[in-house]
């Protein structure tokens, strides 16, 4: 299977990038593409961890209070719980994420439903209105794998691999953490637009604050140098984990 920062990247270069401007950057700091559909099998990826891109405990337990509203969560189980005694899930049952996300836009996965047919694989269908390859979204696919897992783990379903369908409305790269993609397992380049500036501001971030002895103060870029310099990985936090960080395993 292919490797999905690979799918995401050749979606991105044959939809086409665009210049973006972000609230706070400068043009050229940024690149975006509308309109990606993902798909993939939850059990791929039960072995990511957050610290491959930064991600601390504490910055897990926090990416889980944004989306996820405890009872929110729990009334959504048990309604797919009882809708499962009559034998199978046949139209999407809806989670709409009430947590604290802090973000004037509202947050950036919308909605989320499940259904389980018994004739096709179990499907969670995600809707998000933004996600910022590879930092924030890698992160909300390993939300996604934990809340795909915990189905299991809470036996809304007989224990098996669960399709996730993930609708993006705006995928965007930053030139800064875009070099996460540098120190990942399996490291891969990052990607550039026709934009000769994006290009140069994301060599420059390399150049100047991570593969340099410059300090760096932005805590997200000083764990990427942290990494670049084969520091310790600030968190071994698997999906598996994520329904008892929530405390409802």
């Amino acid at each position: 299977m292919i490797d999905i920062r690979e799918y995401i990247l050749g979606q991105m270069k044959r939809h086409g990038f665009r210049n973006s401007r972000i609230k706070g950057q400068h043009p050229g700091h940024t690149i975006s593409v509308g309109g990606l559909c993902i798909e993939f099998m939850h059990t791929k990826y039960m072995d990511y961890e957050l610290g491959d891109i930064g991600y601390t405990n504490s910055k897990a337990r926090q990416l889980i209070r944004g989306y996820l509203e405890k009872q929110t969560y729990l009334d959504w189980i048990a309604a797919l719980k009882k809708q499962q005694t009559f034998g199978s899930i046949d139209a999407d049952i809806m989670m709409f994420p009430g947590g604290s996300h802090g973000h004037e836009r509202g947050p950036c996965i919308t909605a989320m439903g499940f259904r389980d047919t018994r004739v096709e694989k179990p499907t969670l269908t995600v809707f998000s209105r933004s996600s910022e390859f590879p930092h924030k979204f890698l992160a909300d696919l390993w939300l996604l794998t934990g809340i795909a897992e915990a189905m299991n783990q809470l036996q809304v379903i007989d224990p098996r691999p669960i399709q996730v369908r993930w609708f993006i409305s705006l995928t965007w790269m930053d030139c800064r953490t875009i070099n996460y993609l540098r120190v990942m397992k399996n490291p891969i380049q990052p990607p550039y637009s026709k934009s000769e500036e994006f290009e140069f501001r994301t060599k420059q971030q390399w150049e100047v604050y991570i593969d340099s002895d410059k300090a760096v103060s932005f805590s997200t870029l000083r764990n990427l140098k942290k990494l670049h310099q084969g520091g310790k990985k600030v968190s071994t936090l698997t999906p598996g984990s994520l329904a008892e960080l929530m405390g409802v395993l």
